[in-house]
């Protein structure tokens, strides 16, 4: 399943990479209604934003001021966009264990990222936004690990964006993000306990070369599951991706590490670290 992208749009953006460093602004808002948020990483040719759907109507009661001043922020055709995503057959193989994402399956995964931040919660998927036709083209998420205290990244982008290094400015644009998590503290971990986050990982399966170069540069190499398989099911939402990890073998994937505490100067190396930009608003509902 592929589609035919119109001729402006942000794969035909001027590449914001001069020898692999990214040349462009990063800008981070964290808007917050309490306990809501709505989060925001905006890069030159997409942005990070919000899952809403399900949930538009209190997003727009929390955040009236702000949809006021930008009314297309809580309007998007979310399940349409992520079905082009995860029931594309050569995307889901390259992302995950090859098996087709169920309507029903896509439709939950929206409503969990959308009532995460809502419930306040920062660690969820995020909509992958085209810049120039504002459409959905992948996700992007930086969600609960295997642990509390650890947070694990997860990317799937429509196939008609790959080629381009939008993965990598969407990498850059979660590795900001994470920054501001592990700077602002943030708790992450599963119903019974949650920690500050100090740790991020991510998994790439072996013959997903773009993704594992990209999860080279300043991660470390970690074993591929955590000893505790029902701790890790514990933390996730479908059976599915718990089916996705037991079903391939070890030698197949690679998991990798980093520390909060490294973000800031990994950042640095791969952008001009004052062209990164973090803003919190406070907004009132009505």
């Amino acid at each position: 399943m592929s589609s035919t992208l119109p001729l402006n749009s942000a794969i035909n953006q001027p590449l914001p990479f001069m020898q692999e460093k990214y040349t462009g602004e990063i800008k981070i808002s964290l808007h917050k209604s309490d306990p809501a948020r709505l989060i925001s990483a905006v890069g030159e040719r997409i942005s990070l934003e919000t899952f809403t759907g399900p949930y538009s109507t209190e997003f727009r009661n929390k955040f009236s001021a702000l949809v006021a001043k930008n009314p297309e922020i809580i309007s998007r055709p979310e399940f349409i966009s992520l079905v082009k995503v995860f029931q594309d057959s050569v995307n889901v193989r390259r992302y995950g264990n090859g098996a087709i994402n169920t309507d029903d399956q896509i439709i939950k995964r929206i409503d969990y990222d959308s009532v995460r931040p809502l419930q306040g919660n920062v660690f969820t998927g995020l909509a992958i936004v085209d810049k120039v036709t504002g459409e959905i083209i992948g996700r992007a998420a930086i969600g609960s690990g295997s642990k509390p205290g650890e947070s694990e990244f997860g990317l799937a982008l429509r196939r008609d964006y790959h080629g381009k290094k939008i993965g990598k400015e969407a990498a850059l644009l979660m590795s900001a993000l994470a920054l501001t998590y592990f700077e602002n503290k943030f708790s992450v971990g599963n119903k019974k306990e949650k920690l500050p986050v100090t740790t991020f990982t991510a998994t790439a399966l072996n013959t997903n070369i773009a993704s594992r170069k990209l999860l080279s540069i300043g991660c470390k190499p970690i074993k591929s599951l955590p000893s505790n398989l029902f701790q890790r099911f514990a933390c996730f939402i479908h059976l599915d991706k718990l089916l996705n990890w037991i079903g391939l073998p070890l030698s197949m994937r690679q998991s990798y590490a980093i520390k909060g505490s490294d973000l800031r100067s990994i950042l640095g190396k791969q952008m001009d670290i004052n062209k990164l930009h973090i803003s919190y608003e406070t907004h009132a509902g009505i």
